[in-house]
């Protein structure tokens, strides 16, 4: 790592990406310490999550691509960092969506790796069943609703990419409620029911089933999501698997 790390050093063009590449490394150097640690402590379970964002559990190894004093980095598109059958659970919520199908598929069967036989990995991501019902549907007042919220407070606001595509005030076109969830917040997948169970299956998962979300029937992943507000609720699809 150290050898790896100079190389970058000496290959560095300006002061930004050498602040970033050596905080990198930092915390890639503090991952060993903090994981060894974790794992060290008898727990009543461990968990893993992965892409948690701002949602930091306790108890669990939290993860994500920007690393702080509570995250350690890992990039899902990568192997996993960790042995095979060390975890309880799996989270990732709302993130599998943010790489590709054929990486998704990758880090489907490394979640199965890590996990210990018994163990449950949980996927929340934004519904493309969901989206297309409140696209389709114009006599549901909740769901027209969802559509002029999500317009107004995520499209009209410019948000991110939305900027490129902000629809007049008042308009009731849908178009651009749909085309939000593909063309923003760095997108690259969105899941219907039937395609991310067959990941799991292929992944080898067993006892797979949809669930309301930030709902389980394990305790340890009840009601730890940030998803679960009405809107958000509805348009997001959850599925449990189970390693046997």
């Amino acid at each position: 790592m150290k050898k790896n790390f100079l190389n970058l050093l000496k290959n560095s063009k300006d002061l930004t990406s050498l602040v970033h590449l050596t905080k990198k490394y930092y915390f890639l150097y503090k991952r060993r310490s903090i994981v060894k640690k974790y794992l060290k402590k008898s727990k009543p379970y461990y968990g893993l999550h992965l892409g948690c964002g701002n949602n930091i559990l306790k108890g669990w190894l939290n993860t994500d691509l920007f690393p702080r004093r509570e995250v350690i980095y890992v990039d899902i598109t990568k192997k996993i960092p960790f042995a095979d059958c060390i975890f309880d659970y799996v989270l990732a919520e709302h993130t599998i969506e943010h790489i590709e199908y054929s990486e998704a598929s990758k880090l489907l069967k490394e979640i199965f790796r890590v996990l210990k036989n018994g163990g449950v990995a949980r996927i929340a991501t934004p519904s493309l069943d969901k989206y297309l019902k409140v696209y389709i549907n114009n006599h549901d007042e909740f769901e027209n609703r969802i559509c002029e919220t999500m317009t107004n407070d995520w499209i009209r606001s410019g948000f991110y990419r939305a900027a490129d595509y902000i629809s007049p005030k008042d308009d009731k076109d849908k178009s651009f409620f749909l085309n939000d969830i593909f063309m923003n917040y760095e997108h690259k997948f969105i899941y219907n029911e039937q395609t991310l169970i067959k990941l799991f299956k292929i992944a080898g998962f067993s006892k797979i089933q949809t669930c309301t979300p930030g709902s389980s029937v394990y305790k340890e992943l009840d009601k730890i999501e940030t998803h679960i507000d009405d809107i958000n609720s509805y348009l997001t699809l959850t599925v449990e698997g189970v390693k046997i």
